[in-house]
């Protein structure tokens, strides 16, 4: 019996420092976007212009080595079944 209410109470010490921590990372990430929207709010439209132009220059930097790895991936693919036959 004993060793019953030792293991619910570890389990109940156990869950409220797990929601301790939970509402720790709550509370972080409302702060956080907070800061965040605060600063967003400052950015002139020259700003904001400039952070579309670099995530476009950096999407279309990105997608050509996604493309000539297909494109390697699917050269690999049928060089194999070819082998096949």
């Amino acid at each position: 019996m004993n060793r019953a209410i030792d293991r619910l109470k570890d389990e109940q010490a156990r869950l409220r420092a797990e929601r301790k921590r939970v509402a720790k990372e709550l509370k972080n990430a409302s702060k956080r976007k907070t800061r965040l929207r605060k600063r967003a709010r400052q950015l002139s439209n020259e700003d904001l212009l400039a952070v579309l132009i670099m995530r476009r220059s950096d999407t279309q930097s990105v997608e050509p080595a996604a493309t000539e790895d297909a494109a390697s991936t699917r050269t690999r693919v049928n060089a194999d079944d070819a082998g096949e036959d």
